[in-house]
């Protein structure tokens, strides 16, 4: 996931809010601050799809690649809060938000995911993608302004180096049949990072994965 654009840094430490957990409050200005490392992918999206209509105030950690590196245990725990993830990769309720008028819809997975080869669990792949949904929506939004009728599947074909790194990122079946679209939505899956949970045995992952694009 990639990190919000801040408006302004502030200079209280993190110890001195007041609380515990992944959610802190800042006596100074009266508000709620939201370490989204801690929170992981899910509730991260959901207090940055809240930014669209109100000031949140968030501290978060970035990885090499520069996305919000999520703790492990924030991982975990968004599979165990969103058990459907784990028992139909196709179950998109738990990342859906409130589509607003001219929007459209965030992109669901229309069948299930194939990894083709490697080492990495077919779940976590599965999450940490999800937790770009709204990257994916921003794009194809942008576009539907333009072309107000576009929508359709398309199907990625990536490799996940041993790094954690996204690569080779191609859409191998695409609908959509708009090239400026195609190559943003590409750019996107490319920014989606694994490097906080590699394959393991240092191997390559290549992952075949399905999204239906649909406006509001």
């Amino acid at each position: 996931m990639r990190p919000p654009c801040l408006d302004y840094r502030c200079p209280l430490d993190w110890s001195a809010l007041a609380g515990a957990g992944a959610t802190r409050h800042c006596s100074q200005c009266d508000r709620d601050v939201h370490d989204l490392s801690a929170l992981g992918p899910v509730r991260a999206a959901e207090v940055l799809e809240r930014s669209y209509t109100e000031r949140v105030c968030v501290r978060f950690q970035t990885n090499r690649f520069g996305g919000i590196r999520f703790a492990a245990a924030a991982l975990a725990a968004t599979l165990a809060a969103n058990p459907a993830l784990a028992d139909d990769p196709n179950d998109h309720g738990s990342w859906e938000t409130e589509t607003r008028p001219g929007e459209g819809h965030l992109p669901r997975v229309s069948e299930n995911m194939g990894v083709v080869m490697g080492a990495l669990d077919r779940t976590l792949i599965d999450t940490q993608i999800k937790a770009e949904m709204l990257q994916f929506r921003r794009a194809y939004t942008k576009r539907l302004k333009k072309k107000p009728e576009l929508r359709g599947k398309v199907t990625f074909k990536f490799v996940i180096q041993a790094d954690g790194a996204v690569a080779n990122v191609s859409l191998k079946q695409s609908e959509l049949d708009d090239e400026v679209l195609e190559e943003a939505l590409v750019e996107v899956m490319a920014g989606v990072s694994f490097a906080d949970s590699p394959p393991r045995g240092k191997g390559i992952v290549i992952v075949s994965y399905p999204m239906v694009f649909e406006p509001g």
